[in-house]
């Protein structure tokens, strides 16, 4: 079950954030740890 959950999740960031460039919007924990805004997707 973990591994399918993994596998999904990969597979939905890959599709919206590589293949159809959909932004992701900020993140709360981006707002109360800015140093993590380098990691892109926080």
């Amino acid at each position: 079950m973990i591994p399918y959950a993994v596998v999904l999740v990969l597979f939905i960031w890959l599709a919206f954030d590589y293949f159809m460039a959909v932004p992701w919007p900020p993140t709360l924990i981006g707002q109360w740890f800015p140093m993590l805004k380098a990691i892109p997707s926080v």
